[in-house]
């Protein structure tokens, strides 16, 4: 899933219509940035900060991070900052919503998946 941010200046914008996410994802809500011409030459980083800490990631070649898996529900703030020898730029922050996950790792869903993959095979009769 990716969520497109705009970052003109200082000014980071959400323009995925998307602020709200589920606890527990990884590697899975990707966040992709589209940076005006003041990033350029920076070594960029988003931050999420949440609960006093900060996660930092590297954005990579394409400009883009995925969500941390440290990240729980409740409130999130994610800013961008770069750094290139003396300069450092920070954007302001949006806020996020992480939501409880009500998924639980012993449940019997797996057993129901193939319980249906068993049956379906049975109708048609391979």
């Amino acid at each position: 899933m990716e969520v497109l941010v705009t970052v003109i200046g200082q000014k980071l914008r959400i323009a995925t219509n998307c602020k709200t996410f589920v606890e527990g994802t990884c590697n899975f809500v990707k966040f992709v940035f589209s940076l005006s011409d003041d990033w350029a030459g920076l070594a960029t980083h988003a931050q999420f900060i949440q609960d006093g800490n900060a996660y930092n990631r590297q954005l990579d070649g394409s400009h883009s991070v995925f969500l941390p898996d440290e990240i729980h529900d409740g409130k999130c703030e994610l800013v961008l900052y770069g750094i290139r020898g003396l300069t450092v730029e920070i954007s302001d922050s949006a806020v996020l919503n992480i939501k409880k996950s009500n998924h639980r790792s012993d449940g019997q869903e797996d057993m129901y998946i193939f319980a249906t993959i068993e049956e379906m095979r049975e109708y048609l009769q391979i």
